[in-house]
């Protein structure tokens, strides 16, 4: 079970670190226990004891621990078994993110707005959609008003030479 796969990468050591009780629901552990036993513990190395399945022998061990969720995407990617695939969409669902609503931008990012639209908006546009956006854009005079008319002159102007051309010759 992965429970005894847990307890066999030095899970135990997690338990009394963060003061939990390992029989207690996994609905009831600390928030950030929790998080460590989804997504891993980073860069940070856990030392623990690997005990074999198959000989029963054990090993001192010191590294990162992936995380449940981390594993299970890594092993869903990287497998070729059809079986294994279809059996892990099961439990795999698809949210969009409540903060980026999908555009995959940190939101910082998405607050930043030229001519009252973010980037996300502006690359959702066609070619022709954002010449246009650009072209009609007004500047008032700020730190960037220079430079940024410049810089998005250049880049329509290779995105105008660039779509003329001809895909294969």
């Amino acid at each position: 079970s992965y429970r005894s796969r847990i307890h066999s990468c030095g899970w135990h050591a997690r338990y009394a670190e963060h003061g939990v009780d390992p029989d207690v629901p996994l609905k009831d552990l600390p928030e950030s226990f929790r998080e460590e036993l989804y997504y891993g513990t980073g860069d940070r190395n856990l030392k623990f004891t690997y005990v074999s399945r198959s000989s029963g022998s054990r090993s001192q061990m010191e590294r990162p621990f992936e995380g449940a969720l981390n594993n299970i995407e890594r092993r869903y990617r990287e497998s070729t078994s059809d079986y294994f695939k279809e059996k892990m969409t099961q439990y795999m669902v698809t949210r969009e993110c409540p903060d980026c609503h999908g555009k995959r931008l940190k939101p910082e990012i998405l607050a930043v707005t030229v001519g009252g639209i973010n980037i996300a908006e502006l690359s959702e546009m066609s070619i022709r959609e954002a010449l246009r956006f650009i072209d009609g854009l007004e500047l008032s005079e700020g730190l960037h008003a220079g430079i940024l008319p410049e810089s998005i002159g250049f880049k329509r102007r290779f995105i105008y030479d660039f779509n003329k051309r001809p895909l294969c010759n």
